[in-house]
């Protein structure tokens, strides 16, 4: 049995001009020759969390090839979330603390499982895991009518899984593995909506038929068949709900499917290539896409739903690899040497889902090298300084972002933030151990 304890506080400031008066809790500035309304500010948004809980198992052999497991675990995190304003150029009322909203929530989560695996004969072993979750959320959320009350939900899951092992000879070994999982809404998709509009949880069925083959002695391939069907994804789709928060909305149909290659090639006994690469395709079969809508004054309108078929899942690159290289140069029993290199791509993806070339994220490619050495001291089993240069060609690139869409007079405009990443740069890092 293991206790865990991990408790968390932070916060992040950002400057917002503009602001309404009244989303902050201040009264109108009310000069001789105007009533001031608005006000730019500067906002400090705080988290403060605890998670604490236990996990235990138990392991019990009835005989040879037949193996049962049991296990389970509470958990429990309280987080509150809290915003103060710290500066404003017009409002009156400002204190030190000038809290403008406080929101806390509690999630409890228990899970117990069983899983038995059996040796069915020489070539042929099989698993049956079997998982049971009940997960609590207590939280501050509007209810039908708009107004924030106490809220609870309880959910509860019952997740199984097959697998079946092939064991050909030395050089082949294949897997067939089924499962069921289900996941929660997390909690923005419970304090920014009502009964009325609360999404439903995440079902996913997962199937994989892979292999590990061995076709020479200094060779070894991973292939990958999977296919993943969703039932009730969410995914942002640009509505509002009945609070007029942007929602993540149940998706009915979505699925992943790919062709996933691992390699592992020793061409020296000091040289080492390792890489990997996905094939997919991650797409919603249907799916109401919402726009909003404006005059040529910019006054809000409504919103147009779009109708969206066979479209690509949001941050889903149909092809993403990895090429590595491991080099040992010097290595014996009190010093050690060896470089690395990898090589890392991610294709073109999509940060929306309405698959418009203008929402789109271009392909990337990395390259990072790297040195490590390890010496062995009297006073210490191993000393290992390592030194990385990440992205040497100095590539420029984003691997997130997020797009606001929207008409103006049925004319296309786009909101965009890109994040771009760290061109050329070093890490360096040192670990001694006892």
């Amino acid at each position: 049995m293991s206790l865990h304890y991990t408790p968390g506080s932070g916060f992040f400031e950002e400057y917002k001009a503009d602001q309404n008066h009244t989303d902050y809790g201040f009264t109108p500035v009310i000069t001789s020759s105007d009533t001031i309304n608005q006000t730019d500010l500067i906002r400090r948004r705080w988290l403060d969390n605890h998670f604490y809980g236990l996990v235990t198992s138990f392991q019990h052999r009835w005989r040879d090839g037949l193996d049962l497991m049991l296990g389970g675990g509470w958990n429990h995190y309280s987080g509150r979330h809290f915003g103060e304003v710290i500066w404003a150029e017009y409002a009156y009322g400002l204190e030190p603390e000038n809290i403008y909203y406080d929101n806390e929530a509690d999630k409890f989560d228990a899970n117990i499982y069983g899983k038995i695996t059996a040796q069915l004969n020489d070539r042929i072993s099989a698993l049956v895991d079997i998982q049971y979750r009940n997960i609590i959320y207590q939280f501050l959320g509007p209810d039908t009518d708009g107004q924030l009350t106490d809220q609870e939900d309880r959910l509860n899951f019952f997740n199984p899984k097959i697998g079946l092992d092939f064991h050909f000879n030395d050089k082949l070994n294949l897997f067939l593995h089924s499962g069921i999982a289900q996941k929660e809404p997390n909690r923005n998709d419970y304090v920014e909506s009502s009964p009325l509009t609360r999404p439903k949880p995440e079902w996913l069925w997962n199937t994989e038929l892979g292999a590990k083959w061995r076709p020479m002695q200094n060779l070894e391939l991973f292939p990958n068949l999977y296919y993943m069907h969703y039932r009730d994804q969410l995914a942002l789709t640009g509505e509002l709900n009945d609070v007029g928060a942007a929602s993540r909305t149940n998706v009915d149909r979505s699925y992943r499917a790919g062709l996933e290659l691992g390699v592992q090639y020793s061409p020296a006994s000091r040289f080492t290539i390792n890489g990997n690469m996905t094939i997919s395709q991650n797409k919603i079969q249907s799916l109401d896409q919402f726009v909003d809508r404006f005059d040529s004054d910019f006054n809000y309108i409504d919103q147009v739903i779009v109708e969206l078929t066979d479209t690509d899942l949001s941050f889903s690159p149909k092809f993403v690899g990895h090429l590595g290289g491991v080099w040992s140069l010097i290595q014996n029993e009190s010093f050690g040497l060896q470089c690395t290199a990898n090589l890392k791509m991610v294709g073109s993806q999509f940060i929306d889902l309405s698959g418009d070339d203008m929402n789109k994220l271009d392909s990337y490619e990395t390259v990072d090298i790297g040195l490590i050495m390890d010496v062995k001291a009297s006073w210490s089993n191993n000393i290992r300084l390592k030194v990385d240069m990440i992205n040497i060609l100095n590539q420029k690139y984003a691997n997130n972002a997020w797009s606001y869409k929207y008409t103006i007079e049925n004319q296309s405009n786009y909101l965009q933030g890109f994040y771009p990443q760290a061109l050329r740069h070093a890490h360096v890092s040192l670990i001694a151990s006892f």
